[in-house]
């Protein structure tokens, strides 16, 4: 069987959860025997136009690039992210060499939401992971310009006066892709991150793109929320195209059946990583301070980092202290660290994800602070599968591994007071870690996971 995986990027070149996960489900298509193709976006080049390149792997796997989409964050229109005429006879063209008896789609993003269309005119079968909320939301958290959840799109128009927005600079993701990998990158990435905290106009910058203005004409404010409007309404429409919707957490297939997703199309399958599988387990907590808190993961405004270290002031940094491992957008990190100053909080910087259970062990307690619907949070599993227990924000798909009590707490997501009172009572009883560690029991395994997916795969193809 072929097997077409279709996203932004992928794994080890994109970082974050939803590439890990994306590179255990190609490699657990391989372990079932399967042909895989990758077809990928948000790929830039030297060059004015749109065009597809095609090149392998080291393991000689098919990859195609689709290079210089005109979708690019700050530049997108609503009607292109639902179809793009070049964007579409690029993909009809990769459909055409890959060949593949199902595809399984991971983002969009970059792509055009008619591509699911497309498939289904071309009769084969789809299989789409939900990783964030892109379906229905242009920013993908449902959030309003990332701060409040945005509970009522009120017809298009919270769209249109939703100013945050990421710019992408072609120019600069083609050199970033031209000296990935090279020796030269590190230093470089390094200056350019200096460069971004001292002066503005970065790559992934906030502004308020043309299309999304909130102080056009009226006119115009009508005319684009008639746009967001019917990109909702047609992306919706796609998802109730495919043959099966993978959800990895319940919580987001509810979302998507209240806003009009059909039920018969969700399908729960767990996820899980090798290193989850082989992740070392911390010795039990002695007592000892400081108990060290830890935050893993993207430094961005969702992540509710900025909740973190206010709830952070009102704990007794003698007897904590709070470590962030993690990358994101320079500009923002220097506010968190300003934010910081005189706490003991550490910024850690990046890891490899090969690092993940050394750095757990240093961890006592670890924190999930999102104020989105996360849609999982594979750091959870990781931290339980280390044996250390979670306070975390009790929303989206994180209630579903964290049990009140038995391996951690669970604290309303965007209060600072409630995630504070959390951390204080385990600083007045460090024992209390003891406790909760005993109940931080291990994910599923990747085989298990291997053998769900097979068992999507063969029912919607046969």
């Amino acid at each position: 069987m072929k097997i077409l995986f279709v996203g932004y990027g992928f794994h080890p070149v994109n970082a974050g959860g939803a590439a890990q996960i994306q590179s255990e489900c190609i490699n657990a298509c391989r372990n079932l025997g399967m042909e895989v193709a990758i077809y990928q976006s948000g790929a830039f080049a030297f060059s004015p136009r749109t065009f597809l390149k095609i090149s392998r792997l080291s393991d000689g796997t098919p990859l195609y690039d689709l290079v210089n989409s005109p979708n690019r964050p700050g530049q997108r229109k609503p009607e292109d992210e639902i179809r793009h005429e070049v964007v579409m006879k690029i993909s009809k063209r990769v459909l055409s060499l890959a060949k593949p008896d199902i595809v399984h789609v991971h983002e969009l993003t970059f792509h055009c939401a008619d591509f699911i269309r497309l498939c289904g005119e071309l009769d084969i079968p789809v299989v789409k992971t939900i990783h964030n909320y892109w379906d229905l939301c242009p920013q993908r958290d449902l959030l309003f310009n990332r701060k409040t959840p945005c509970v009522d799109y009120d017809d298009g128009r919270c769209c249109v006066a939703c100013a945050f927005a990421w710019r992408q600079r072609p120019i600069v993701a083609a050199i970033w892709r031209h000296l990935h990998g090279r020796r030269i990158f590190a230093p470089t990435k390094r200056i350019w991150n200096l460069l971004q905290v001292m002066c503005s106009g970065g790559q992934g910058s906030r502004l308020n793109p043309c299309c999304v203005t909130p102080d056009a004409d009226i006119d115009k404010q009508h005319r684009l929320a008639s746009a967001y409007r019917r990109r909702r309404t047609e992306f919706i429409a796609n998802l109730n195209r495919v043959n099966a919707i993978h959800v990895y957490s319940r919580k987001s297939g509810k979302i998507l059946v209240d806003y009009g997703v059909h039920e018969d199309r969700i399908h729960y399958v767990p996820i899980s990583t090798r290193a989850v599988d082989s992740i070392a387990r911390k010795k039990p907590h002695d007592g000892r301070y400081p108990i060290t808190f830890g935050y893993r993961g993207g430094i961005a405004e969702n992540k509710g980092l900025e909740i973190l270290i206010k709830a952070f002031r009102s704990v007794d940094q003698s007897r904590a202290r709070l470590r962030i491992f993690g990358n994101g957008q320079q500009r923002y990190l220097q506010y968190l660290r300003n934010q910081a100053q005189g706490l003991n909080i550490e910024f850690m910087g990046g890891y490899p994800s090969k690092d993940v259970g050394k750095i757990n062990l240093g961890i006592d307690v670890g924190i999930i602070p999102s104020i989105w619907e996360e849609l999982f949070g594979l750091v959870g599993i990781e931290f339980l599968g280390s044996g250390v227990p979670i306070i975390a924000s009790d929303i989206g798909g994180i209630n579903e591994y964290v049990i009140p009590g038995k391996n951690g707490y669970l604290v309303k997501a965007g209060d600072p007071v409630d995630l504070a009172n959390a951390m204080n009572a385990l600083i007045q009883d460090p024992l209390g870690i003891r406790r909760l560690q005993g109940g931080c029991e291990a994910w599923i395994s990747v085989g298990e996971m291997t053998r769900k997916l097979g068992q999507l795969y063969e029912r919607i193809v046969g």
